[in-house]
């Protein structure tokens, strides 16, 4: 029997993918299972479009498949090093240079790989300028606890020629994500992190159009967006969680018009940064102002002309009078589809009251502190009927 082609598989995939209906993608992911087994096709197995390499054992596994198939490998989307054991062996000095070529032994197989996550893992960055270089289709790179090698003149780094392909590669990036997964804390702790990111940002072209800075980035983060800021870019998202303040969220927001969603949840953000915001980036949708330090001159300024078309507001914890804010949604709340209120002891019934007849096109609407505002009664026992 021939094996099922390769190209037909993907297909099949992408068709399920595209389902809204689970258990036809659960039935046609069986039928992919027995026809690999009643056709031999052994093919299947090693067609990833998405791979995870947690450890150093599984970056073998996958180079040694590579190896046995290697053209399936142009089908791989997505290239995650998450190690739980880190890739290098910090244990082993002895094989350090074997557990470093791992990650570069990878960077020549993906020719068509366009997302990059590099979380905790020992990658050199000159392994990082190999991938650049054999795929030119990488848009995505998301570092979280970068602790790989910056010295591209190491025993193991790849052929000089490659390094030049670092700046190009980074230049065509839409998308970066910097620090950890939202609701880690993290702050930067080694120079090759610092010196990653100071490269990324000031390499970044036209072409990026989303950049976070999740969590904690302590005494480090503001260097870096000041270098981004004097970048040419055309950001259209931004993110910058808890680790930003108003001198250095300023100038990236005023270099950037374009922006059509920000968040600033937990940082130092004041009103100077919301009404620069407002009055910069006619075209945004989406603001998160959780945990910052606005006031009531910020939601004034959301009532002005400006910003027509903003549809999502977070105000979790925030601290604000009712009565602006009630004014507000009197004003623009026609817009809005998602309005966040939590943790918020101005929350009243006539806010509530004002939500539902200035804005009857909210979609979600969170208010979790309804006891505060005496609209509910904690429960004790509750009883069901049988």
């Amino acid at each position: 029997m021939a094996a099922l082609p390769v190209e037909l598989v993907i297909e099949l995939m992408n068709a399920v993918r595209n389902t809204s209906d689970s258990r036809t993608a659960a039935k046609t992911f069986h039928t992919c299972a027995l026809v690999s087994r009643t056709w031999h096709a052994a093919a299947i197995r090693y067609v990833w479009l998405d791979i995870h390499l947690p450890s150093l054992s599984k970056a073998q596994e996958c180079i040694r498949s590579i190896q046995r198939y290697p053209r399936n490998a142009r089908f791989t989307r997505s290239l995650t090093f998450n190690a739980g054991t880190p890739l290098r062996d910090h244990t082993k000095p002895e094989v350090e240079h074997t557990y470093e070529s791992v990650p570069y032994a990878l960077s020549t197989s993906f020719p068509n790989v366009q997302q990059l996550v590099i979380d905790n893992a020992t990658i050199p960055i000159a392994t990082l300028a190999s991938f650049f270089a054999t795929s030119s289709s990488i848009t995505s790179l998301s570092i979280y606890h970068w602790t790989g090698s910056v010295d591209p003149h190491s025993e193991s780094a790849p052929p000089a020629s490659h390094l030049a392909s670092l700046q190009t590669g980074i230049s065509r990036l839409t998308h970066v994500t910097a620090g950890a997964p939202t609701g880690t804390p993290c702050h930067i702790y080694n120079d090759s992190e610092k010196t990653v990111l100071s490269y990324i940002t000031s390499n970044v072209s036209t072409h990026l159009r989303s950049f976070a800075f999740t969590t904690y980035f302590k005494h480090y983060v503001d260097q870096c967006l000041e270098s981004l800021a004097t970048q040419t870019c055309n950001l259209e998202n931004l993110t910058l969680e808890k680790s930003a303040t108003e001198t250095s969220i300023l100038p990236i927001v005023r270099s950037n018009p374009n922006l059509k969603s920000i968040n600033l949840n937990g940082t130092r953000a004041t009103d100077t940064v919301v009404e620069t915001l407002i009055s910069t980036c006619p075209h945004i949708t989406s603001i998160d102002l959780a945990f910052s330090y606005i006031t009531d001159r910020a939601i004034s300024s959301l009532t002005s002309p400006s910003a027509p078309h903003l549809t999502s507001l977070d105000l979790t914890n925030t601290y604000i009078s009712e009565e602006v804010f009630a004014d507000y949604v009197k004003e623009k709340g026609g817009k809005l589809r998602r309005l966040i209120l939590k943790e918020n002891r101005w929350v009243t019934e006539r806010t509530l009251r004002a939500i539902e007849e200035f804005a009857p096109g909210v979609e979600v609407l969170e208010v979790d502190e309804l006891i505060w505002m005496g609209l509910c009664q904690p429960v004790g026992t509750l009883e069901l009927e049988k």
